[in-house]
């Protein structure tokens, strides 16, 4: 019998827990590690509908990119996520930085996404090493984001233009907007990111460097497919699903 223990391992042999944030709240959230598993939901983020998703599928775990527990709980309504999931007896596992800034992990699997070469890690000090850097054919700011737009099948992203050609490109899913002066002091060009903050958009626009602002929920919503399948490719007697769930943003596109 599959138990929560066994997937956890497999996520700790890949992506160490021990690797996360010193901000964040990654590992077991819910449940019991002895706890038997025959399936399995990813996601992004555990909405209730991800939940009722889960449910349906008759799954005992949930792995979830985003901590559903990230600050401590003064209470429980009856109608929050928490509930819902100790109410069914579904376990939660959430893998966040740890799974960022492994190898082969949520940053690599973007820059596949992108096409981009001879990717490296980079980090400040002793923080996790959260950004890469890869290479790719010159293009210009305009055309780096137009790519962006159309590999992620996005309606729109935002972007600071530059004038200058571009071959060295940073990448950071999620909120990655304060890694552009790392980005720039290890020769990349632009950073591809999730969002970042008006005065990040703007110093980087007075340097002359290319911010794209591809979306939160764009950037990592990919770690529902490809997680499912390492977890298939694992336990071939697991049942796994990958709940993609929506943009909470909504887009007026005139």
């Amino acid at each position: 019998m599959i138990t929560v223990r066994d997937i956890y391992d497999f996520i700790d042999d890949f992506a160490p827990f021990r690797t996360q944030c010193e901000f964040d709240n990654s590992g077991l959230q819910i449940g019991n590690m002895k706890n038997g598993v025959t399936g399995v939901t990813v996601c992004l983020d555990v909405t209730q509908a991800a939940v009722r998703y889960a449910a349906k599928n008759e799954c005992e775990l949930i792995i979830s990119h985003h901590p559903l527990l990230f600050h401590p709980l003064r209470q429980i309504d009856s109608k929050s996520v928490a509930h819902t999931l100790c109410r069914l007896g579904i376990s939660l596992i959430s893998a966040h930085t740890n799974l960022d800034a492994a190898q082969g992990g949520l940053n690599d699997l973007f820059c596949d996404l992108m096409g981009l070469t001879e990717i490296r890690t980079v980090a400040e000090g002793e923080q996790t090493p959260l950004l890469r850097i890869g290479n790719t054919e010159q293009i210009s700011a305009a055309a780096l984001a137009s790519q962006v737009k159309e590999v992620l099948d996005l309606p729109a992203v935002r972007f600071t233009d530059t004038p200058q050609e571009i071959d060295t490109v940073a990448v950071c899913t999620g909120a990655g907007g304060d890694f552009w002066e790392l980005a720039a002091a290890n020769g990349a060009q632009a950073l591809i990111t999730g969002d970042a903050k008006h005065h990040e958009v703007l110093a980087a626009k007075e340097a002359g460097f290319c911010l794209i602002e591809a979306g939160h929920y764009a950037t990592e919503n990919i770690v529902a497919s490809k997680f499912s399948e390492m977890l298939s490719a694992r336990f071939r007697d697991l049942r796994v699903f990958a709940y993609c769930g929506q943009d909470p943003v909504t887009y007026i596109i005139e």
